[in-house]
């Protein structure tokens, strides 16, 4: 299984997580779902990085300069904030969500979807990599 499609299933878990917390209103169950998202960002950049030729992330300040040096390197990349919108997922899921336990269920929802669309716009770049022979 490649790192996008574990990303991918990575989501759904978070979503089957989410479903099953709305059903039993267990706050670990929901801080299980945000991590789940957070893994599926996490998941994606690898995938984007490593498209790239970086080698596979060790530590989220390796992604962080990682996707740092890929927006100086893909202009799409910079236009698109990839940087900004990890960032904001590490901190609305991982930090707020998980060890924190304070995100609520709108705000989930809003999170979900953005990972969703991170997750299409790292596949989009990598491809870019391909057409463009990195």
């Amino acid at each position: 299984m490649s790192l996008l499609e574990e990303a991918y299933k990575a989501l759904e878990e978070s979503e089957r997580e989410f479903r099953r917390y709305m059903e039993i209103r267990e706050r670990i169950v929901f801080r299980d779902a945000c991590e789940k998202a957070w893994l599926a960002s996490v998941l994606a950049t690898d995938h984007l990085l490593t498209s790239y030729g970086y080698e596979k992330p060790g530590s989220g300040e390796e992604r962080r300069r990682g996707l740092t040096m890929l927006e100086k390197k893909v202009a799409m990349a910079r236009h698109l904030g990839i940087r900004d919108r990890f960032g904001s997922r590490a901190y609305h899921l991982q930090t707020i969500g998980f060890y924190e336990g304070g995100l609520d269920i709108e705000e989930f929802e809003l999170e979900i979807e953005k990972v969703k669309e991170y997750l299409k716009i790292s596949e989009e770049l990598s491809k870019l990599a391909k057409i463009n022979g990195n």
